[in-house]
Order: structure tokens, then sequence, then C-alpha cells
């Protein structure tokens, strides 16, 4: 499942607390109403009655004015509490209404901005083309740190999938060039522990942390696009018929086409869903692997996560 940012969870909250809100502003008007009887009704009832009751001659004159002196102070005292009851009802409303106004300016200030905090610039030693360009005339063992390959098999690979259309966008902000972006993914993937981070990477290549990820998933995008399907393939019969007659009577893999074997790939941390899964028997997060490669070392199937 993916992770919710901050500022979601804040939003998530608010248009929760403003669906409160909202009902209970629904049960306030319905209570208002439901009070608003009038009880002048019940005064010209009264009245009536003690008028019938006279002219039957049912009631002395002394029990008839007790009768109606007891309607009136009923209705006072129905009207003030209707009034009062009233007030307080309205009091809430008028109250519920200003909460709900700030939290739709609240939802809209949030929804419009991208940011919940002012970002303030963060001071660097240098840019990304400058680590970059350092990085790339430094001696071969000081690029192979960061890169993990030879220099001339970076160049190699970056020509192979800058043209990719994942590293162009429709925006007036273009992106780091591919091979900048491929440094990074690179570091990313290659170094273990702290070193490897984001966060240090980050304040390496002079980035944000999220350049770094963005750098590496669309670096791995575009390998597996560009390369998987030119290089990692199951071989045709012409090809098979050539694999098995090159290692006749030289081997004792006779009429093989390719030879297996199975590994892990460790995790540098948890999956964030179904981690169970990924926990392997060597106490340790990881991806299974099967790799079927030919006589000249060359992969030409991996199946993955069996």
């Amino acid at each position: 499942m993916p992770r919710k940012s901050d500022r979601q969870k804040v939003l998530e909250g608010m248009e929760t607390a403003l669906v409160g809100s909202l009902w209970k502003m629904k049960m306030a008007e319905q209570k208002s109403k439901a009070v608003q009887t009038n009880p002048t009704h019940q005064l010209t009832f009264d009245f009536l009655i003690t008028a019938i009751l006279r002219m039957k001659n049912l009631l002395p004159d002394k029990h008839q004015l007790l009768h109606i002196n007891i309607a009136l102070v009923n209705y006072h005292l129905k009207k003030s509490a209707i009034k009062l009851q009233d007030d307080i009802l309205h009091s809430r409303l008028q109250q519920t209404k200003h909460r709900v106004s700030i939290l739709l300016k609240l939802i809209e200030q949030l929804s419009s901005a991208r940011y919940s905090v002012p970002r303030v610039p963060r001071p660097r030693i240098a840019t990304i083309s400058k680590t970059y360009e350092v990085l790339t005339s430094t001696s071969e063992e000081v690029f192979m740190i960061y890169a993990r390959m030879t220099r001339k098999s970076f160049f190699s690979l970056s020509d192979a999938i800058k043209n990719h259309y994942i590293f162009y966008n429709n925006s007036t902000n273009p992106q780091a060039p591919a091979e900048m972006q491929l440094l990074v993914a690179l570091s990313h993937l290659g170094l273990y522990g702290n070193g490897g981070s984001p966060h240090v990477l980050a304040q390496y290549y002079n980035i944000s942390v999220g350049s770094v990820e963005n750098y590496t998933n669309r670096c791995i995008f575009a390998i597996i696009e560009t390369l998987e399907a030119k290089h990692v393939y199951w071989p045709n019969a012409e090809q098979r018929a050539n694999f098995t007659s090159t290692l006749k009577g030289n081997t004792v893999f006779d009429g093989c086409i390719g030879f297996v074997d199975g590994t892990i790939f460790p995790l540098a941390s948890a999956p964030t869903k179904h981690k169970e899964d990924y926990w392997m028997r060597k106490m340790v997060y990881a991806v299974n692997s099967l790799i079927v490669c030919n006589w000249q070392r060359r992969v030409i199937c991996q199946p993955l996560g069996n």
C-alpha cells in the first residue's frame, strides 16, 4: 500500500472534520425547527376552556381567575424556555458555521499549495554537473566506487538509454541529462548502507532526496525497455543448434542449451507491501532468481520472484 504524505493525512483529517461539522449543522437546523412551536396556541386553548367552564358555571370565579393566571404564567415560561433554547441552538449553529468556514479555507490553501511549509533554499557546495564532471575525470578506481562499473561500460550504457522518452518532458524546466541521472542511479543501487541512502547521495550530488529516487526509477525503466528484449531472450531453433554443436565433445554438457543456477538478490530494506514474502532463510529480505546462461556466460532467461 503506498505511503501517505503528511500533507495527505492532514487533508484527509480536515475533510473528515468538515463532514462532521456539516452533519452537526444539519442536525442543529432540524432541532431549531422542531422547537419552534408557538406557545400562543396553548394559551388560547386554556382561555377557551376557561370561557366554556364560566358559561357552564362549573367553576367559581375565584378558581377561574386562578386558572387564567396559571395559563398566563405557563405561557411566559414556555415562551422564555423556547427563546433560550433557540438562542443556544443559534449560537451553536453559528459556531459550527464558523468552524466549517475555517476548514474550507484551510483545505483550499492546502490543496492549492504544493508544500505546507516555506521552502528554504539549501546552500549547495556545487551542482550535479560539476560533481559529474569531477567523477568522470577522476581515476578509474574512484569512478568505479560510485558508478560500480568501468568508465567505458558506463558511457556505453548511457549512450544506449539516453534517447529514451522517460528522460524528456513537456516542461520549461528540463530534466538533468540522462548520463547524470544514470550516475546517481548506479550510486544508489551499488553503494551499500548509509552511503547509498537517498539523503547522503542528495548531499553528494547536490540534488533533492526525491530526485535520487526519480533518477533511479527512470534509469531502471529505460534499461529494461531498451536492453532487455535485445540482450535477454530465449534462443531460437537455429541458435540452440549452434550452442549444442559448439559444446559437443568439448565438455560433459553435450546437448545443453543453457546452464541454470539460483541465487538471491538481497534488498537494502524491507518492502512496504507484503514484506513477509521477501524474508529468506538467510535472515535477509531478498528476491529469488533463477538464472539461465549459455556457454558464453550470457544470460538468456531470468525468472524473478519465484
